[in-house]
């Protein structure tokens, strides 16, 4: 398990954008009361953590 800690919401948001897979529909406008109540928990706590899991997979044709 890999945790991201992101000190300010400008990190957040850089994340999503960078990978979309994460949330697909993101958007400023749509998410901007969760993202204003993420902000308010960061300036209270510090910070803010998520937990990911990373996978590997790897294919190759078989031998014919």
């Amino acid at each position: 398990m890999i945790d991201y800690v992101f000190h300010d919401i400008g990190a957040v948001v850089f994340q999503l954008r960078a990978a979309p897979w994460q949330i697909r529909d993101f958007d400023l406008k749509r998410y901007e009361r969760p993202l204003q109540s993420l902000h308010e928990r960061i300036c209270s706590e510090g910070a803010f953590t998520a937990r990911n899991h990373r996978f590997l997979i790897e294919a190759a044709l078989p031998d014919i």
